[in-house]
């Protein structure tokens, strides 16, 4: 199984970026939660904008355009003269997060540009890979991608499982990988992997999340 990067181009018309196009707005989004019992997103994003009667002219149709669901919270702008973060709610059915979300998708990067959504994101497996396409495909149109194949262990002459992984992690995630718990969907669990390990679930997962977090550092670091 590969760690695979897709790049994606996306016209979504159900979803607040399309507004973007009528400010000439570009726009960085932060970080993204889900609150399931809402069916909200809250995030954050970093506005460049000519002035801010066009950043609020935005904020206005913006608030407008789906009353319900969204609402820009907070504004600060910037010491640099454009540049502002905004703090919003909007909506979590048929948004690209809520695919992020539900296929536990591990990094993402989502930059705005004339309308379009420009989206990064790592994925496990070819699995995995098609499943999040073919989602993408039914609520976006897909201007178009690019797929970047990554194998975590040859990012490097030496070996990154020895180069950055202490001793558990890489021993956890190797078994893991070995017995399909990166497969979508996956042939293993948390349940049968912490009692391989004579662990705790908490433990065994603890493990797995540091040791993803550096080989997707180091990736980062690779590819970048």
């Amino acid at each position: 199984m590969n760690i695979y990067e897709l790049k994606l181009k996306l016209y979504h018309d159900s979803c607040w970026s399309t507004i973007t196009y009528d400010y000439n707005l570009s726009v960085q989004v932060n970080s993204v939660m889900y609150y399931p019992f809402e069916s909200k997103l809250v995030a954050t994003a970093t506005i460049n904008a000519e002035d801010k009667k066009i950043l609020n002219e935005f904020v206005n149709h913006f608030n407008k355009s789906y009353p319900s669901k969204r609402k820009v919270k907070y504004i600060v702008k910037f010491k640099k003269n454009g540049v502002y973060l905004i703090y919003f709610e909007s909506e979590y059915d048929l948004s690209i997060s809520s695919i992020i979300y539900e296929t536990k998708i591990p990094y993402w990067k989502e930059k705005i540009i004339n309308g379009n959504e420009n989206w990064r994101v790592l994925v496990f497996g070819k699995n995995q890979l098609n499943v999040v396409l073919e989602r993408v495909k039914q609520i976006a149109k897909i201007k178009n991608f690019e797929i970047n194949t990554i194998d975590p262990f040859k990012l490097s002459p030496e070996s990154v499982s020895i180069e950055i992984l202490s001793k558990k992690e890489k021993e956890i995630i190797l078994k893991a990988y070995e017995l399909g718990y990166y497969d979508w969907p996956r042939r293993v669990d948390l349940d049968k992997l912490s009692k391989m390990f004579n662990i705790s679930k908490v433990a065994l997962l603890k493990n797995l999340r540091k040791g993803e977090e550096k080989i997707i550092k180091k990736i980062l670091m690779e590819t970048n």
